[in-house]
């Protein structure tokens, strides 16, 4: 399970990262971590980085987007 998500900063495949729901009621407090899958540099400064979660993270993930 994971996700893709734009940053500001650039982040490097392997890096630990930590994503946060503040709209989910099951990630408002509560980190998703995850390991940067890949990471691509776009226009404007930004990079999209895919990333897998680890740990309890996809479940809490499922939860947050409705995938019970």
């Amino acid at each position: 399970s994971g996700c893709r998500v734009e940053v500001a900063e650039t982040v490097a495949g392997g890096d630990a990262v930590r994503v946060w729901l503040p709209v989910a009621e099951a990630t408002a407090h509560q980190p998703l971590t995850g390991t940067a899958a890949w990471s691509q540099q776009q226009k404007g400064g930004l990079s999209t980085t895919g990333i897998r979660f680890t740990g309890a993270a996809p479940l809490l993930a499922g939860i947050a987007l409705g995938l019970e």
